[in-house]
Formats: C-alpha cells, sequence, structure tokens
C-alpha cells in the first residue's frame, strides 16, 4: 500500500516526465550540461519596507541562477488575517514574448505558468503552489530561463495590506512553506525534467531522498520575505502636545513596531489644515513646504525637542527608518 507522500511523489513525476516528454526529442541533438561545481541557484521574496495600511504591494520573487531552468513548483504561504492575494505576475525571468510567430499568434517563449490556492487547515496561514513549465506539448517549442547570476524577477506576488491600524509597524512575512508530506515543493528542473534542483537543506528536503531516472542536485537558497508597514508619526499635530508624541513613540516601542517614519508637520496650501490655519492658531513656515512652528498646545521649543527625540529614537531602539528633518525659519 502506497503512502500519501509516495502517492503524491508519483503523480508530480508522471506530470513532470509528460510535459517534458517532447522536450526531450527536441533536446536529445543539444549537448548535455556537465556540473564540475554546485550550481548556484537562489530564490529570494523580497521585502518591501514602505507600505501602509490599504497598498497595493508588487512583492517581487527573485531568481538567480547559472544554469538553465525549464520548469519549477513553489509554495508560498502568508497570514490570511493581514494580507490579501490579488494575483501572482509573470516577472522578467519569463515574460519575453515571440512576435515571430505572425502579428495575431504572440507566445510566450516560457510557456506555462500559473498559480493555485491550496486548502489550509491553519487559521493564520494560506497557501499557493506557484508552477512553471518552459516548454509544453504543442507545436510550440518553448525556451528555458537562461543563466543569470545578476538576477531577475521570476513573479510579481500581489498583495493588499489590510486596512487595519494595528498593523502599523509591524512585518508580514511571505515564506517560502514546506510540506513534510510531499517531495514535490519548491523544486526547479532542467529542460528534460531529468535534473531535480532542491535546497541543500535536509530540514527542507530529507537526505537519501532518491527518485527513478531523476538526478537530484542539492543547491538552491530559498528566502523569506514580506511586508513592513510603516508607522507614521507626526510631529506638530492640531491639538497634540511634546507628552502625547511621547506616549505615542512608548507604545510604538512597547508593541515592537520594527519600521516608524518621524516626520514634521506640513501646512500645504489648498488643503483643509491651510484654510483653517487661523482657526486651530497654526504658525507655520513663510515658504514652502511650509512647515509648522507652533500650536497653542505645542509651541516652538518642544517642537524642538520632538524633532531631537525622534531623531535619537532611531539610534537608540534599531527602528529601521527615520527620516531626517528640514531646518525650521
Amino acid at each position: 500500500m502506497k503512502t500519501k507522500p509516495q502517492k503524491s511523489l508519483i503523480l508530480f513525476s508522471g506530470i513532470i516526465f509528460l510535459f517534458f516528454a517532447l522536450s526531450l526529442y527536441r533536446c536529445s541533438e543539444r549537448p548535455t550540461q556537465s556540473y564540475k561545481d554546485t550550481p548556484i541557484i537562489n530564490l529570494k521574496i523580497e521585502t518591501d519596507d514602505f507600505a501602509t495600511i490599504g497598498d497595493i504591494v508588487y512583492l517581487p520573487l527573485y531568481l538567480r541562477n547559472d544554469v538553465s531552468i525549464g520548469g519549477f513548483s513553489l509554495l508560498v504561504s502568508w497570514d490570511p488575517n493581514v494580507l490579501n492575494l490579488h494575483d501572482v505576475i509573470r516577472g522578467d525571468c519569463i515574460d519575453d514574448i515571440d512576435f515571430y510567430l505572425g502579428p495575431h499568434k504572440p507566445h510566450y517563449m516560457f510557456e506555462r505558468f500559473y498559480f493555485e490556492l491550496l486548502p489550509s487547515t491553519e487559521i493564520h496561514k494560506k497557501k499557493m503552489k506557484i508552477i512553471g513549465l518552459a516548454d509544453i506539448l504543442d507545436e510550440y517549442q518553448g525556451y528555458p530561463i537562461k543563466p543569470n547570476l545578476s538576477g531577475c524577477v521570476l513573479t510579481y506576488l500581489k498583495f493588499e495590506v489590510k486596512n487595519n491600524a494595528n498593523l502599523r509597524g509591524f512585518f508580514l512575512p511571505v515564506n517560502f512553506e514546506w510540506d513534510n508530506e510531499t517531495l514535490d515543493d519548491n523544486i526547479l528542473t532542467d529542460s528534460t525534467g531529468q535534473i531535480w534542483y532542491v535546497s541543500a537543506n535536509p530540514v527542507q528536503f530529507p537526505q537519501n531522498t532518491t527518485i527513478p531516472d531523476v538526478e537530484i542536485i542539492r543547491s538552491p537558497i530559498f528566502m523569506d520575505g514580506g511586508i513592513e508597514v510603516l508607522t507614521d508619526l507626526i510631529i506638530g499635530l492640531p491639538g497634540d502636545n511634546f507628552f502625547k508624541f511621547a506616549k505615542s513613540i512608548k507604545v510604538m516601542i512597547e508593541l515592537k513596531s520594527t519600521n516608524i517614519v518621524f516626520s514634521i508637520l506640513h501646512v500645504l496650501p489648498g488643503t483643509e489644515l491651510y484654510k483653517n490655519s487661523k482657526k486651530y492658531g497654526l504658525k507655520f513656515d513663510d515658504k514652502a513646504p511650509h512647515l509648522i512652528l507652533s500650536t497653542p498646545t505645542f509651541p516652538y521649543d518642544e517642537i524642538d525637542k520632538a524633532v531631537i527625540m525622534a531623531l535619537s529614537i532611531g539610534k537608540e531602539y534599531n527602528i529601521k527608518e527615520t527620516r531626517s528633518f528640514p531646518k525650521r525659519r
């Protein structure tokens, strides 16, 4: 009786060999690649560190390789309570189009690319599989991803940061997922499907694994990423004062916010704030960008104290982003 991992392995192997059967014939007259050294293959989900709540973020998944890639199967996870997935889009690794087939028959040179959402029993985890095949069984001969040590974008993960104020200052991870029940997660292949590039980490891909008629090369390095949501603290807002500002900083530090941006209030012409500046008792610089000078509750010298505090916070607590402040007149 076959176990679940064996069934999954047999099914995936069958799909791979079906799609690459034609490639075997087409590649039979090509020189065989030889690997004197372990090939370089790095996959990295980028980190976007300048997002705000409600933003749409195109998160790149980078590929760096010194061998041709004919196929891939990647498993990615995220928390659906904080991120909504909108789409998965071809990157420049696989978006070249062959226009030589005629004006009405453009064709992707890397033929097959799609993603599918997978069921998950964990409330804080959503998973998807991203599949790519350079050449499928049709009249067109597809092209593998060429070696590119400078790197290219394999795909863009289009996420929406949920409109939740509690997310400010937090890191929202997007990770490569590893399922111990299967062996087809996060693998890349050559053009024939007979060489599989798998993680060199034995926790991610078990040691001593053999697959009939497949050469397994342990090379790829997988790096997780995610989205850091900004916390924007503005100095000089109407009704604010130094003690309220200091309290806001204290809360952000206690919440272990990783990305705080400090700025001084700009009273921009045409805004409601500018039109009602006399009503709020705002005094601001007479030259653009009209930085706030003082308010009834936030006098000039206390705004200066807040600026000095903001500049020191980043160094003391290793906060990633602290905006430099223009000089007030």
